[in-house]
Parts: C-alpha cells; structure tokens; sequence
C-alpha cells in the first residue's frame, strides 16, 4: 500500500464536518465513522491502509513524543492524550 500525505486527508476530514457525518460505532465508510473510522476510511480512499481503533493505531504507530505544550503540532499529525487518573 501506499502512503496518505495530509493533503490527501484533510479534504476527507473537511468533508466529514462539512456534510455532517453521522458518529456510529466501529463505523468506518461514507456517512458514518467513529472517531478512529474516519482515519480508517480516509487512508483507504487514498490508497493506503490505517487501523481502525484508537489503541491500535497508538500501538502500532506512534511513540511516545512528550507534552503537548513541547511540541510543534503540525497539520496532518494526530494527537492522542493520555491521561494516568483516568478522568476526563
């Protein structure tokens, strides 16, 4: 598979909030994505593959980085939080 750039995936994201997609669970197609669906389905459009669950894209394809607050976030990146109290 090949790879998704940012400038593949945000039009797909855009697309999303523009139309209004519905959330649904383990959903990941045109119209209804959960939150790690929508990565799911984006990556595929463009040819490439994602995971769809949350903890499995952590595990299998981020590290560790640091804070948010010590970070340059740049678009495309994804943020996951990680919280030890459990609290929102």
């Amino acid at each position: 598979m090949g790879s998704a750039y940012a400038s593949e995936l945000i039009p797909i994201f855009k697309q999303a909030v523009d139309e209004h997609w519905k959330y649904e669970e383990n959903a990941a197609r045109y119209g209804a994505v959960d939150c790690s669906g929508l990565f799911s389905y984006a990556y595929k459009q463009c040819g490439s593959k994602m995971a769809h669950g949350s903890n499995t894209i952590w595990r299998k394809w981020t590290t560790k980085r640091g804070l948010k607050s010590e970070m340059i976030i740049e678009p495309g990146m994804a943020v996951f939080v990680h919280k030890d109290d459990g609290k929102e």
